[in-house]
């Protein structure tokens, strides 16, 4: 975000993805639109009244907003709606891109601060299920890969979490 953007943020503050939202606004100066609770209604409402022109949701918020929204626009100024906290099928969104609603899935976790990897247009359109490259600064490794490629994803970066506060366990 920039000074010109206004965030909508429908997320709990226990939340990483919630509590990353003021914390960009400290630092890059754009203002923050918080609401209470999630509700479909209000953040309708929001963006239909207020120049919001980015929010952050959960991929169960994203399809109570859709089913919500029923033939109604989605304002021009939202650019970019990310949808993170939990896996998001492809599908869903193409579904919220058809509707309008630019989301883009990321990728991320409270150790790296919220966000590792987002998306954009092109990955959302060449690879559907992606969540995009790793953010500037990141190195990104997958561990002991099977035949398959599945293993464990290693994160090494600036903003990743030095350890655990007294619990010497859990940061080896």
């Amino acid at each position: 975000g920039d000074a010109a953007d206004v965030w909508l943020c429908p997320m709990p503050f226990c939340h990483v993805g919630g509590l990353s939202v003021p914390l960009r606004a400290a630092v890059h100066g754009f203002a923050v639109m918080l609401l209470r609770r999630f509700d479909a209604g209000a953040v309708h409402r929001a963006l239909r009244t207020r120049r919001v022109t980015l929010m952050s949701v959960v991929p169960t918020m994203l399809v109570r907003l859709l089913d919500a929204a029923g033939d109604a626009p989605v304002p021009s100024a939202l650019r970019c709606a990310l949808v993170g906290g939990g896996a998001c099928a492809a599908d869903l969104i193409a579904r919220a891109r058809a509707h309008g609603l630019p989301a883009v899935p990321t990728y991320g976790m409270t150790e790296a601060a919220s966000q590792i990897c987002t998306a954009d247009a092109d990955d959302v359109a060449a690879a559907p299920g992606s969540v995009g490259r790793p953010l500037g600064g990141l190195d990104l490794r997958v561990r002991d890969p099977d035949a398959a490629g599945w293993g464990t994803l290693a994160v090494r970066g600036p903003q990743i979490t030095s350890g655990y506060f007294r619990d010497a366990a859990a940061t080896a």
